[in-house]
């Protein structure tokens, strides 16, 4: 049975029984005060009321007859008769009267009810058939607002979901396309090479260097994939422990730039560092290196320039430290600094290497590891990329340095 009926029908038996006892009790009450007061009057009553009056011979009114003792009480019990039906029959107009207005007024309270509820309802048909941008416009009972204002925001809430599973499910098909050729080209290049040392191609010990060389260094390329889609399965699983420990940010950066300078160095990278804070911070070393690491590849293999420098800056506010990440590559178009740290999102179009590209990955697993730490990462153009990092800073002394490549 539909709400609008079940309303109607349970107001109206209420309305119908809450009357039908009133009239019960009135009668009861009635009946009561006439088989104790009216029933029992005999002609003795009368003569006591009435000790002068004579009841036989001519009343005060000569238009009417004079009553025998016995004809007064019998008119008296019949006028309170009537008087009892007459009440009885304006009881039931009166109970009939309130039922009609009772269900004018739930018929328009029901009504009022209905048109929110139509709409709620119109609404989730619309979502079913994949229509999530008509919004509920309802200005009425307050209850009945809060509850399409829910909805509203349940409609906008499961299109951005549905968006982002859209972009993330494109993403995931692009990562594994991307992975696929990442994979496949240092693996198609340690087979041939392999395949001319075993058929002699190489047929110098200097060649066969050269080709293990180049082999060697396929190998470590995809080792790097494999390792980044090793940690993406850990952090998605939430299996990777963190030890965070009380430490001094200056110090942490001095000891992983002093690991890294050699081998950038090779690799003819420039790396500087401007450190102007050395407050305590609560982090995993391990994983905040991680990060710094993912931020320096990132840059090697997109900042699509010569002479690549990078720049460590650390910085104090009030309650965290900044730690800016800048390369003095091409950066990237503004639209889509956003998106960057998306899961398996890559800015082929902007940061391109033709060589080699990325999975998207190294910034994702960055932003993963930063929201751990309770911080914040993101990304600005100032003459290249530069990846800002910002970590709540711990009340202890602070010791301030500065210190230059």
């Amino acid at each position: 049975m539909k709400l609008k009926n079940r309303i109607l029908i349970f107001n109206t038996m209420t309305i119908f029984i809450c009357l039908l006892m009133l009239f019960m009790v009135v009668g009861i009450v009635m009946n009561v005060f006439k088989t104790k007061y009216v029933d029992r009057l005999t002609v003795e009553d009368f003569e006591k009321v009435y000790p002068n009056q004579k009841f036989e011979g001519m009343s005060k009114n000569p238009e009417k007859p004079s009553l025998t003792p016995e004809q007064a009480m019998k008119y008296t019990n019949q006028t309170v008769s009537n008087f009892y039906l007459r009440m009885e029959i304006s009881i039931a107009i009166a109970i009939l009267a309130i039922l009609l207005i009772s269900q004018f007024f739930t018929n328009k309270i029901v009504q009022r009810i209905m048109i929110p509820i139509n709409k709620l309802i119109e609404a989730n048909k619309k979502v079913e058939d994949g229509n999530y941008d008509e919004e509920i416009k309802y200005n009425g009972e307050y209850e009945f607002e809060l509850l399409c204002n829910s909805f509203n925001k349940m409609q906008k809430s499961i299109k951005n979901e549905k968006e982002l599973n859209k972009r993330e499910q494109k993403s995931k098909e692009d990562m594994i396309t991307g992975i696929s050729h990442d994979l496949r080209t240092p693996l198609t290049s340690i087979k041939g090479y392999v395949k001319g040392i075993k058929d002699g191609v190489a047929s110098t010990k200097e060649k066969q260097e050269q080709y293990l060389d180049v082999a060697y260094s396929n190998a470590c390329e995809m080792d790097v994939l494999i390792e980044k889609l090793f940690n993406l399965s850990q952090l998605e699983a939430s299996e990777i422990s963190y030890n965070f420990n009380e430490e001094k940010i200056g110090d942490l950066i001095n000891l992983y730039l002093e690991t890294q300078k050699v081998e950038l160095a090779d690799k003819g990278i420039a790396l500087k560092k401007s450190i102007k804070a050395n407050c305590f911070v609560n982090v995993d070393k391990e994983q905040l290196f991680r990060v710094f690491s993912n931020v320096i590849y990132n840059s090697i293999k997109y900042a699509n320039t010569k002479n690549l420098s990078i720049i460590f800056n650390v910085k104090e506010e009030v309650n965290n430290i900044l730690i800016e990440i800048k390369d003095n590559g091409k950066g990237i178009k503004e639209e889509k600094l956003d998106r960057i740290f998306e899961q398996f999102y890559r800015c082929d179009e902007s940061r391109t290497n033709s060589s080699k590209e990325g999975n998207g990955l190294g910034l994702y697993i960055c932003k993963r590891i930063i929201a751990k730490h309770n911080g914040n990462i993101n990304a600005k153009n100032d003459n290249g990329l530069k990846i800002i990092i910002s970590l709540p800073k711990l009340e202890r002394p602070t010791i301030k340095s500065q210190a230059f490549f």
